[in-house]
């Protein structure tokens, strides 16, 4: 590890966090929490990958600030720290959990095929960084909760997204495949990004189906 490496050898005061994966307000949208959300608001398919029973420890991404915080103040200079809630959840038991927080009905949930290569769980032992006196704020429960709230807050009212991603660059929008999309699907053929112009994205995204999240530097709704 190049920054351990500097530690030994230099003795730089270093110290090192490992994080298990964040929900919370502005999450990238193609993965598989804000995807679900959008798509249980508007009454569509949460695609599944294989059987669901893929584990994760979802954690409320201030709590990972407040870890990172607590590691570069009182962390031990060449030590690793890791950033989690030590709950695993499946990814099934997050779709379902997303449908009965929006009152949606679990006939939404869709298995489609895994990816290649699909990692099983991802599990951190959390107990160096408690010692320092660290515990998650919120429960997987509540970080959820507060994350899919979020989402009903801010979607454009009459857009869809759904796993899409936009990015505003100059006068061209970016469109991302998302979680679940097969290649072809909105559009986009072996491909990740494709790019349309503002003049006729409009046209483009009405056909798709992509709904736009009111958030910092992305696309201005009023464009044509």
């Amino acid at each position: 590890h190049l920054v351990y490496a500097y530690h030994v050898t230099y003795g730089l005061h270093t110290t090192t966090t490992r994080g298990s994966n964040n929900i919370g307000p502005y999450h990238y949208p193609e993965k598989a929490v804000p995807l679900f959300a959008t798509n249980a608001i508007d009454d569509l398919p949460l695609p599944i990958y294989g059987d669901g029973m893929q584990m994760r420890d979802y954690q409320y991404v201030t709590d990972h600030c407040e870890g990172i915080d607590v590691v570069l103040h009182r962390g031990a200079p060449g030590e690793f720290y890791n950033v989690g809630t030590g709950v695993e959840t499946h990814n099934i038991d997050m779709a379902r959990a997303i449908l009965d927080i929006l009152g949606k009905p679990h006939s939404l949930l869709t298995f489609v095929p895994d990816r290649a290569g699909h990692d099983r769980r991802y599990a951190l032992d959390t107990a160096k960084l408690k010692a320092l006196g660290w515990t998650s704020r919120h429960s997987f429960a509540e970080a959820l909760e507060r994350t899919v709230r979020w989402y009903v807050d801010n979607l454009v009212a009459g857009q869809q997204f759904h796993g899409a991603v936009l990015v505003a660059r100059g006068d061209q929008v970016i469109l991302s495949k998302g979680y679940g999309m097969a290649d072809g699907d909105a559009g986009i053929a072996n491909t990740s990004l494709t790019r349309f112009r503002l003049a006729s994205v409009s046209k483009q995204l009405t056909a798709m189906g992509v709904l736009i999240l009111q958030q910092r530097g992305t696309l201005n709704v009023d464009d044509p």
